[in-house]
């Protein structure tokens, strides 16, 4: 992946959300961080990134089930 790109990550932990977010950072990466699967849905209304690492075990909107969300908002 190109320096730069931009990088969506989607986990309830707080503390790993940040330090994954800080290293992604501190790489070069445009990182948005947010803490469960409804915030990445509504973080995609409006922004679409390069990549996107998600947490499948998570509260509200799991992974599995923003992934079910994601791909049918593409359709």
């Amino acid at each position: 992946m190109q320096k730069g790109a931009a990088v969506l990550l989607v986990d309830d932990d707080t503390e790993l959300r940040e330090c994954v977010k800080e290293e992604l950072e501190e790489s070069g990466f445009l990182v948005r961080a947010v803490g469960d699967g409804q915030e990445a849905l509504e973080a995609l209304r409006a922004w679409l990134p390069d990549l996107i690492v998600l947490d499948l075990n998570m509260p509200v909107i799991d992974g599995w089930e923003f992934r079910v969300r994601q791909l049918g908002d593409a359709r």
